[in-house]
This record gives structure tokens, C-alpha cells and sequence, in this order.
């Protein structure tokens, strides 16, 4: 089982009695599915949203330091703009998170020709990917923890992948002020798979301002340079006198219009970090931090993982993984976000392991 884990630790408390439910949105959908939304809260306050549609992760309210809710995720207030804007907000990406060059890949002896969708490329699973799917939603007690387990079965050959991928995602909100994100995935024939979670984050509170002032650290020597279509090239390069060193704090925004050449590609960082490694879990030190108010997020990882930050900084571990007939696909990813003093020795967002 693959599982992400966030943990969103507050420095107060807001005494809620804990709820669930289920509601559609303001709006009709284009087809016979209903858009419902599903709410999750545990008894510090913190509440989040999901939808059936990609089990997308609409809001996240998390209290900062004087108690005042904020949400740290970027979303949308109605399904017209679900349907028409950034398809990934929050999303469950799949079949396979990132870009795939010219929409192919070789697999026992067979080349797959997928859907494209970032021309000449495929992305995360093309334009009918996990994000545009409707899903078996149903909420459920896991350990005593409000949680939704959410269910989808890609045919073969959906979006041009080989196999039936039979798919179970499980989000937990814990009253340790986790979100708990758990994987799994079986197929009938070979595949490869790359489960992933898509939230925009933005600890100043979604609508506020931009990221550009949280800081950011991340312990990583070597990056992964890109082509004009954000293909990898296949170097590791080292991160040292470039504006990706982010060994040490810096503002994300401090170096971002800088005249380089992988920033020009990436219109700003929309690149993959090599984090180094072996590095114990309780001991990573990357984070992200927003003053004065809202939080610390740390990214950790236990083995060498590339991890991607875009320029609203989602967090999305990428492994490429080829799944077998009754394998799974494991790994473990964590986040811990903070509202008052940083830590660099805390525990927090995406630390990977098999």
C-alpha cells in the first residue's frame, strides 16, 4: 500500500465536535454523475473537503498561531470552474504523475502509444486521467478516524494503457492533525503506474498572496535539468552556483527571474530535486515556511526520490514503477506543517519510502 501523510500541527486548538458528510455543489454536472463533496473534520478544528470528481482535495482549513482558520490549498467554489480550470487542483493523479516524452514508453518487447495532452507529451495519465474521473466514494471509522475510501477500475487500454489497474485511494484526518493518504493499486498485465497527489499549497492561506516569500529548503545536491518540453535530459546536475541551490534557506521568489536557462524552460521551478540519501526519516530538514502566521511544512525523504515543486508548490513524489500482475506499488510520503516556530529537525512533507 502506497500512503502519504500529512501532518498539520497548529499551536492551538479549536474544540469541534468531529463530522463527515456529504453535499453536492452548487451546480449540475454535464453528464448523469453527481458532484458531491465530502467533509472530514477532527476534533482540533482542522476540516477538509474532497470531491467524487478525481477525489479532488478542494480545502484544507488549518488554524495559525491566534486561531484564525485559513485554507492552504488552492481550489474552486463551484463545478463550472472544476470543469473548466486547472484540471489537477488537488487531484489524484494517474495513471502515471508527470510527462511522459512524445506519449510513449516500450514494455516487454511493445511500444504504447498514450493519449497526448502537453503537446508533443503525455501528462499525468492524459486528459482523461485519474483528475477527470468520477469515483466510488465511501466514508468509513479507520482506527476511529474520520476517513474516505475512494474507488476507480481503468480499463485497459484507457488513455493508452496496457492492463485493468484496479485502484484504492484512502484519505484519514487524525486527531494528530494528519491527513493520512493511502495507495493502492493490482492489474491483470504489466503496467507501470506512478499514483501521485496534486494540492497546490499555499500556507499564507489560499487567495491571500503568493508563495514567493515562503522560504524554502531542500536537501539536495543535484537536480534534474529539462528540455523546452520539461523532459528530463538525463543529467543529475549539481545544484551549486545555480538558483536551484536550496541547501540553505531561501526565498522562493529571491532568484525565480533570474536569467537562466532551466527557469526560462520552466517559466520558474518546474523541476525534480534528487534528495540526497540514505538520510534517516526523523532527521530531513527541507521545508517550506510562511511568516508571520500560517506555518512550517518540512519535505523529508528516506531514499534518493525526485520531488518536483512547481511554482505554487504542490509537493508530488515521483517514482517511475512498472506493476506487475498482483503486485502493488509501495511508498510512504509524510508532511507536517507548523504555525509558529520553525524545526528544522521536524517531521513533514513527502518524505518517500518503498
Amino acid at each position: 500500500m502506497n500512503r502519504i501523510v500529512i501532518i498539520l500541527c497548529c499551536a492551538c486548538q479549536v474544540c469541534c465536535t468531529p463530522k463527515k458528510k456529504e453535499t453536492p455543489m452548487s451546480a449540475s454536472t454535464s453528464d448523469s454523475t453527481q458532484l458531491n463533496v465530502y467533509s472530514l473534520q477532527n476534533e482540533n478544528g482542522l476540516t477538509m473537503s474532497v470531491t467524487n470528481l478525481g477525489g479532488k482535495i478542494i480545502s484544507l482549513w488549518v488554524p495559525d498561531k491566534d486561531g484564525t482558520l485559513g485554507n492552504i490549498v488552492l481550489g474552486y467554489d463551484s463545478i463550472k470552474r472544476y470543469k473548466k480550470g486547472n484540471p489537477y487542483f488537488g487531484a489524484i493523479i494517474g495513471r502515471y504523475g508527470n510527462r511522459i516524452a512524445k506519449g510513449k514508453f516500450l514494455l516487454d518487447g511493445k511500444e504504447y502509444q498514450l493519449a497526448i495532452n502537453n503537446p508533443p507529451n503525455a501528462l499525468h495519465g492524459g486528459p482523461k486521467g485519474f483528475h477527470n474521473q468520477f469515483w466510488q466514494v465511501e466514508p468509513f471509522q479507520n482506527n476511529g478516524f474520520d476517513a474516505l475510501e475512494l474507488r476507480y477500475k481503468s480499463a485497459a487500454g484507457e488513455e493508452g494503457y496496457p492492463g485493468t489497474l484496479a485502484v484504492k485511494v484512502i484519505y484519514t484526518l487524525t486527531d494528530q492533525n494528519e491527513l493520512v493518504i493511502d495507495y493502492e493499486a493490482t492489474t491483470d498485465k504489466a503496467t507501470i503506474v506512478n499514483l501521485t497527489h496534486h494540492s497546490f499549497f499555499n500556507l499564507a492561506g489560499e487567495g491571500t498572496r503568493d508563495i514567493l516569500d515562503h522560504e524554502l529548503i531542500i536537501n539536495a545536491d543535484r537536480f534534474t535539468p529539462v528540455d523546452e518540453g520539461l523532459i528530463p535530459t538525463g543529467e543529475l546536475k549539481l545544484v551549486a552556483e545555480t538558483p536551484f541551490d536550496f541547501r540553505e534557506s531561501h526565498r522562493i521568489g529571491q532568484r525565480i527571474g533570474q536569467e537562466d536557462q532551466q527557469l526560462m524552460f520552466g517559466k520558474g521551478y518546474d523541476h525534480n530535486w534528487i534528495l540526497n540519501s540514505p538520510v534517516p526519516f526523523e532527521t530531513r530538514d527541507d521545508s517550506l515556511r510562511s511568516f508571520p502566521n500560517r506555518g512550517v511544512c518540512s519535505v523529508n525523504g528516506t531514499q534518493t526520490r525526485q520531488t518536483k515543486f512547481f511554482r505554487h508548490f504542490p509537493l508530488v513524489p515521483q517514482e517511475f514503477r512498472i506493476l506487475q500482475k498482483d503486485d502493488e506499488s509501495l511508498w510512504k510520503c509524510t508532511i507536517e506543517c507548523k504555525t509558529h516556530i520553525f524545526n528544522p529537525q521536524s517531521t513533514g512533507p513527502f518524505a518517500c519510502s518503498r
